[in-house]
């Protein structure tokens, strides 16, 4: 199982270093992604708690537990937050209430949240504020934060996606408070929704660590709760409303704290894979760090071994405690009896394993320098995250308090001899001690690790590998805690600290290779960290040139590598800024204040010299009325201009047009063909002639005109598409569809243009205006729907498993054109002028200047997209930006949508064996970055199908 785990781990989705660049809200979205992957495949799962039906796995729980923490810990406290609230419904509800909401637990139907503790009482449990009240009128409880203080604080997974909160309340019913009980409340309707009626919720950041891990303050205001939101397995309500529990008041707080048993066993395991991955990575840094005086590595250095020698042992010491706390779970979870045994060796557990691991992960920070504090080299990230352990799932301090309570109310050794220097270390304090109060903290301390060093000297006893000498080494670190007993207990033995018994400890403790992506873990790490001082190397350079062809026929390798090196990029050739990733393409689409659409005189000076700009004056002032160069109102009023044309009725209503232009053309096929020039290039002319309302005999002249202008535009590589073409090709669009528009004015008909002609009669709109937006929607739709239906096909035929897969569901057609329209966009980017300036990834874009927002780089994202780089026609949740998002969205997209589905299912129905030809490969046009196409596509049609 936690070999499937790592393989999980192994996967793109999860790796490692993207966190250290996304905005916070894109690293919680990718967080609750990783959780539910990971635990809807059964790896970690309630079913595996002991009292479940798979206990028999709670030590592989545990195992996965901590290489999900020593991965990211954030990840980590939200997959534990959601099992700790699990766990209450499942442990505190009766049996239908279980049988109700295991699925939706086990399976992740909905993200759980864990609203236990209040920003006053913190691990004060027991005296709780929140209270749910029995409304006997109206048949339900509500819920109620009576106080600032009795918020709810530190509720992992809650700010954005919990739907289901786990509360703990003080039940009241009838003025009376009948003690803490545990409630199911729903706070969404779904996940990243809408905050349900009576819940208010704040942030917690900026926070320490665990960023990802959606941390929230919740007040609840008179929310309204079903009674049976009460978890029943000890109280209920009747049908009429009566409240009744077998429990007695005094022991309900007690029942209701069963879940926290568990949970703090978790901890450990946690704080033991985190501080194993962290000894291991100044091990293999002190291996082949040179020092620049005797060009020896740091192993040599008798002082570095001493102090990597003591963080290995208690990192194995951690090992050990975990052992021997699981195997006393495993055999008394069962035994009501010994339940407050196991609260107190709970708290051992949790409170020692989690000081002494962070202690563990501080002090190979500092083993390996100015590197340790390098986030990639991940022992800096355990420190930052893993200091939250200390008080997450109860305070240190206060589960030290209950040992010591323990041990003075309930003397272990009153009757029975000491066998080890922890028992005697802890019958000396107990001794000095007649009651609770009398406890100092670090009498209080001393005991919680003398408890955990007895475990580890049992668990030792156990392993032969644990030699005598190594097990006094192993109490020596616990000396320092310890000495408050008054007994001598001697330091780590430093001459035990050579090469040799260091390299065996650290076979012991090491990680699985899946965990380890520190640089300084390797040889080369001094290499992998400069590199970005030689990113512009030759091979650097020949790939993010973006006039080359080869680049310009296969862009995506160059977007990988910006987006992962230079997310914001400076392109000289273009004179502009490349945004390559999901989440910030996404957000410049949104964002109208600061990325101005009205670029039209910026695209124009970006391409030509100062001395040639005032020639395509009128160019400019001709594109800049296009709705596509439009900002705020003179955009919304432009869009309305057209909106009448592209009413879901209007695109409907084409069906049967399109679907006789589609099958008059491919009547004609037939053999061997270039589908491009034959079909794909024919069918959308045709039927935006006819949308036009314009002859047919005119449709292909207006792909000339189309093509002279958008290649123009952000840079052609070929000259034959250069600015006096576009200017003509402008000018004579503009030329013919101002008699177009006459005409119509003196005799409408069913089409755009009468229906645009119509719409501007109840408007401020001129004929230039209208004639603007008639021109933008033949220069946005043609080229690219005619290159898109291409370079889709293509892709198609290159995955021969996904052509059969289609053929037996054509119901696939819609998610295959979902696919084609993400893997490769014919339109590859949008761009946009900044209205002030914007800064990030470290870099800040001035005002004026030009912004590429790359959309065929974002839609290959791997952090949006799982294996973004594979042609998936059943891929699902296909957010992509082919058409745009926000304002701007494409008008057509529906059109499109409509034809490919009818094209392609028309030509599969013919010629179902149709593919590519080995001996004439397709050719790629390469002319133009953004408007990516092919001149031709050669297909062998094979045996059609008689019709």
């Amino acid at each position: 199982m936690t070999e499937s785990l790592l393989q999980m781990l192994d996967t793109p989705l999860f790796d490692a270093r993207i966190r250290h660049d996304l905005p916070l809200r894109e690293y919680m979205d990718l967080t609750i992604q990783r959780l539910r992957l990971i635990m809807k495949s059964g790896l970690i799962t309630n079913d595996m708690w002991l009292g479940q039906p798979r206990q028999k796995k709670f030590r592989e729980l545990n195992e996965c537990l901590a290489t999900v923490a020593a991965f990211d810990y954030a990840l980590y406290s939200s997959i534990v937050d959601h099992l700790i609230a699990g766990n209450a419904l499942i442990t505190q509800g009766d049996a239908d209430q279980v049988q109700r909401y295991r699925q939706e637990i086990i399976e992740v139907e909905a993200i759980y949240a864990f609203g236990c503790t209040e920003i006053a009482s913190g691990s004060d449990v027991r005296n709780l504020q929140t209270t749910m009240t029995l409304d006997p009128v109206a048949q339900c409880l509500v819920l109620n934060t009576p106080t600032p203080s009795a918020c709810k604080f530190w509720i992992g997974n809650a700010l954005h996606a919990a739907q289901v909160m786990m509360v703990l309340a003080r039940l009241i019913v009838d003025d009376k408070d009948e003690g803490l009980h545990w409630f199911r409340v729903r706070i969404r309707d779904k996940e990243n929704g809408p905050l349900s009626a009576g819940v208010k919720v704040m942030a917690c950041d900026p926070k320490g660590g665990i960023h990802a891990n959606q941390v929230a303050g919740i007040r609840f205001t008179g929310m309204n709760i079903p009674l049976d939101a009460l978890m029943q397995k000890h109280s209920r309500f009747s049908p009429e409303g009566q409240f009744s529990s077998e429990v007695p008041r005094e022991r309900r707080a007690t029942a209701a704290m069963e879940t926290f048993i568990q949970e703090r066993v978790l901890l450990l395991a946690a704080a033991r894979g985190s501080a194993g991955l962290c000894s291991w990575l100044p091990y293999r840094f002190v291996t082949h760090r040179k020092t620049a005086t005797t060009r020896q590595t740091l192993m040599n250095n008798p002082l570095v071994r001493q102090r990597l020698y003591e963080e290995q042992l208690k990192a194995l010491a951690l090992k050990l405690l975990e052992q021997a706390v699981l195997r006393r779970f495993e055999t008394l979870w069962h035994q009501p009896e010994k339940r407050k045994e196991l609260h107190i060796l709970a708290a051992v557990a949790k409170s020692v394993g989690t000081w002494m691991g962070h202690d563990v992960m501080v002090k190979c920070r500092e083993i390996c320098g100015s590197q340790g504090f390098h986030h990639h080299n991940q022992i800096i990230t355990q420190c930052i995250d893993c200091e939250i352990s200390k008080t997450f799932a109860g305070d240190n301090s206060v589960l030290a308090y209950q040992v010591a309570r323990d041990t003075v109310t309930r003397p272990r050794f009153a009757s029975r001899p000491v066998t080890n220097i922890a028992q005697r270390s802890e019958k000396s304090i107990a001794e000095l001690l007649s009651n609770p109060g009398e406890v100092s903290h670090r009498q209080a301390v001393a005991l919680a690790y003398a408890r955990a060093l007895d475990l580890v000297i049992e668990e030792a006893a156990r392993d032969k590998r644990v030699s005598s000498q190594l097990l006094e080494d192993l109490i020596a670190v616990f000396a320092t805690q310890l000495r408050e007993s008054g007994l001598a207990i001697a330091n780590v033995d430093v001459n035990r600290a050579t090469e040799t018994r260091i390299a065996l400890l650290a076979e012991w403790l090491k990680p699985p290779k899946e965990l380890v992506t520190a640089p300084i873990a390797d040889t080369d790490y001094i290499e992998q960290l400069t590199s970005p001082l030689y990113a512009f190397d030759a091979k650097e350079q020949a790939l993010l040139d973006f006039t080359h062809r080869d680049t310009v026929r296969n862009p995506y390798p160059a977007y990988a590598h910006l987006r992962k090196h230079e997310p914001i990029y400076w392109s000289e050739q273009f004179n502009a800024w490349f945004m390559t990733r999901y989440s910030d393409v996404s957000a410049a689409q949104g964002d109208s204040q600061r990325y101005s659409s009205d670029r039209m005189q910026q695209l124009v000076d970006a391409q030509l010299p100062p001395d040639k700009r005032e020639k395509m004056a009128p160019f400019v002032k001709l594109a800049s009325e296009w709705m596509y160069s439009q900002d705020g109102a003179a955009h919304k009023a432009s869009r309305q201009l057209l909106g009448k044309a592209f009413t879901p009725r209007v695109i409907e209503s084409l069906h049967q047009t399109i679907q006789a232009i589609t099958d008059k053309e491919i009547a004609k096929l037939k053999g061997r063909t270039d589908l491009m020039a034959r079909l794909l290039n024919r069918v959308p002319a045709l039927i935006l002639a006819k949308f036009y309302g314009i002859p047919l005999k005119d449709a292909l002249k207006l792909r000339n005109w189309t093509d002279d202008i958008l290649i123009f535009l952000v840079g052609s590589l070929d000259p034959d598409y250069g600015p006096e073409q576009a200017l003509k090709g402008v000018e004579e669009m503009y030329a013919y569809f101002a008699e177009v528009i006459a005409r119509r004015r003196k005799c409408p008909k069913d089409d755009l243009v009468s229906h645009v002609l119509e719409a501007s009669a109840g408007s401020n709109s001129s004929t230039d205006q209208v004639l603007a937006q008639i021109v933008f929607i033949l220069v946005a739709g043609y080229t690219t729907s005619a290159d898109q239906l291409c370079i889709g096909l293509l892709h198609l035929l290159e995955h021969p498993e996904q052509v059969a897969a289609l053929l037996a569901d054509p119901d696939l057609i819609k998610p295959a054109i979902e696919e084609m329209l993400r893997f490769d966009s014919a339109g590859s980017f949008s761009h946009r002028v900044l209205k002030e300036d914007v800064a990030m990834h470290g870099v800040t874009m001035r005002r004026g200047e030009l912004v590429y927002l790359m959309r065929g780089s974002a839609n290959r994202d791997r952090l949006k997209f799982p294996d973004p780089d594979r042609f998936d026609i059943r891929r699902s949740h296909n957010a992509h930006f082919a058409f745009g998002l926000g304002g701007h969205f494409c008008m057509g997209t529906a059109l499109f949508r409509l034809e490919a589905k009818i094209v392609f299912t028309s030509l599969f129905k013919r010629f179902p064996q149709l593919s590519l030809i080995a001996q004439k490969p397709p050719e790629w046009r390469t002319n133009n970055l953004q408007f990516r196409g092919l001149k031709s596509l050669p297909i062998d049609l094979g045996q059609g199908v008689a019709q």
